[in-house]
Parts: C-alpha cells; sequence; structure tokens
C-alpha cells in the first residue's frame, strides 16, 4: 500500500507531465504557424539567391565583352565570327575568345541555366583545349549581326568591325539552348519554335547582357522592349525594316 507522500509525488508528477504536454490542436496551430511563415520568407530567400546569381552572371557578361575587346584588338579590329548564316559556324565565337578567359568554359554559363546544352559542334571547348567533349551550355547568345563576314549581306546590316562608334549589344542572356541571336527572334514569344534565340528572363524576369565598351548589366524583358523600339527610331529609314524588329537594336542605334 502507498503512503500518502508516495501519493503526492504521483499526483505532481502528472501535473508537471500534463502542464509540458500539447494536445493535437495546438500541435496543428503551430505547425501551420510555421508553413505560413515559410510561404512568406522562401520567395523572399529565392528572390535573394537569385540576385546574387545574377551578379555572378554580370560578371561572366563583363569577362566577354572585355575579351571581345581584346580579340579585337589582335585582329585588325574585326570582331569574332557570329555567322548564322552557316549555322554550324554560329557557336564559334566562343572558341575565339576563350583564350581570353583563360581557356576557362565556366564563363560561357549562365549560373541559373538548367536547360539543356547546344548540339552546335562548333562550341565544343575540345575543339580548342584538346580534351573531353566540353559543349557550349546554350545559355548565352552572340549578337547575330557582329562578326557575320558573309559578302552577300546588304550594307547596313552588320558589324564586322569593332571601329563602329555606336554602342551595340555583344552577348545575351537567351531563353536557351541557343548560340546567337537574330533581330526577328530577340523578341519572339516563349511558345515560338525558336523561342530558345528569345533574350532570357532567368533573373527575376529578366537577364544580362554585354556591350561593345565592355560593359555588362541587367535589364528585364520590357526594358529591352523599349530598347528595341527606341533604336527603330533612332535609326530611321538607315536600316532596312524587313530584316527584324531588333535590328536597329543589334546595329547600336
Amino acid at each position: 500500500m502507498k503512503s500518502k507522500t508516495q501519493k503526492e509525488s504521483i499526483r505532481n508528477s502528472r501535473k508537471m507531465e500534463s502542464s509540458f504536454s500539447f494536445t493535437l490542436i495546438e500541435l496543428l496551430v503551430v505547425i501551420a504557424i510555421i508553413a505560413i511563415l515559410a510561404a512568406i520568407l522562401l520567395p523572399a530567400l529565392n528572390s535573394a539567391r537569385e540576385r546574387g546569381r545574377t551578379a555572378n552572371c554580370i560578371s561572366n557578361q563583363k569577362q566577354m565583352a572585355l575579351a571581345l575587346g581584346m580579340y579585337a584588338e589582335d585582329n585588325d579590329n574585326f570582331a569574332p565570327t557570329g555567322n548564322p548564316t552557316h549555322n554550324i559556324y554560329a557557336g564559334y565565337w566562343m572558341i575565339q575568345i576563350s583564350s581570353y578567359v583563360g581557356g576557362n568554359s565556366k564563363f560561357f554559363t549562365c549560373p541559373s541555366y538548367a536547360g539543356k546544352k547546344s548540339g552546335n559542334s562548333s562550341c565544343d571547348f575540345a575543339l580548342v583545349n584538346g580534351g573531353a567533349s566540353d559543349m557550349f551550355s546554350g545559355s548565352y547568345g552572340m549578337n547575330g549581326r557582329v562578326g557575320n563576314n558573309e559578302s552577300s549581306e546588304p550594307a547596313g546590316t552588320v558589324i564586322r568591325k569593332m571601329t563602329v562608334s555606336r554602342r551595340f549589344p555583344f552577348v545575351m542572356d537567351l531563353k536557351g539552348p541557343a548560340i546567337h541571336v537574330l533581330p526577328h527572334l530577340l523578341l519572339v514569344s516563349l511558345t515560338d519554335t525558336n523561342s530558345g534565340c528569345r533574350f532570357g528572363e532567368r533573373h527575376n524576369n529578366g537577364g544580362t547582357i554585354s556591350w561593345s565598351d565592355g560593359s555588362a548589366g541587367y535589364n528585364t524583358f520590357t526594358e529591352v522592349t523599349s530598347m528595341v523600339q527606341n533604336s527603330k527610331n533612332n535609326a530611321g529609314t538607315k536600316v532596312p525594316g524587313d530584316w527584324g524588329d531588333a535590328l536597329a537594336f543589334m546595329l547600336g542605334y
């Protein structure tokens, strides 16, 4: 038979257990609060993470822009070949400037790109490093009106030398996989069969662009659309109207 002291000890122990226990409803409330906080905080955290990737992407673009300038200095001011007429050579611009970024292909990969790699053999870095196949990611595309050396191209529709006084875009974030972009594809619909060449919006609804003056930065799709329209207005009749909406923009007007 238990003594009075033992009974009181058991009673006090049960009171302590009940004071620290959760009911099912209380547990569900705590879980719901945690879920709400996660829903509020995660988008902000993802956005902050993407801003970091955007900064990294801009750094890649700046390296490519500087490499473009150094390549031109060593090649009588000619720009790298971005020839879209013969598609097999369209991606060779990366091979041409790779030595100016230390032969490192990482600069040609957007940190936020998760799409397919390009299947174009002209941008396989095994061509220059002699190692295993290292295909370009397909996340960046060169301005298809720069470096085009086809003699049949109409005057005023290409930039062959870097001596042009206008500031023009060199490499752009593209939806991918792509290796160059043409004037009529830069702003195509996401449902278009050639939407891989559309301006990319991976970085918080925008993308990055490097320029012929060595600079690089971030722009939203809306801002790029506005720049395209402003370039058309500035060019007027200097640029043929049947070569795509973004031709004047790509030529630097």
